[in-house]
């Protein structure tokens, strides 16, 4: 699918925040694309993708930081909001998903 494909699918749809895990050797991966920054919806999307992040962490454990925007950590990843929309990511550069990551 094209850029303009991908940005013409967002039409009348709500803003998405993209949600991703990092770590301190500049590895990212994006969890998902969020409606709203807030605490459960980091919950919700980790539970969603909890068989590929703990493969990708090696923990089962997620730590929240007070502050639902600072995110949360797994081991030594962290689960940021990256400041970008959805939008901006297909116009800059998207990250690789971490639901297509090799076993």
């Amino acid at each position: 699918m094209t850029k303009i494909e991908k940005l013409a699918r967002l039409k009348n749809y709500r803003t998405r925040y993209e949600l991703a895990i990092h770590n301190t050797e500049g590895q990212s991966y994006l969890i998902a694309y969020c409606e709203s920054k807030r605490r459960q919806t980091i919950l919700s999307a980790v539970n969603k993708r909890a068989l590929e992040l703990v493969k990708l962490t090696g923990h089962d454990e997620i730590t929240f930081a007070k502050k639902s925007k600072d995110g949360a950590v797994m081991g030594d990843w962290s689960i940021v909001w990256t400041g970008r929309t959805q939008r901006d990511a297909i116009c800059e550069n998207e990250l690789t998903w971490v639901g297509t990551l090799p076993e």
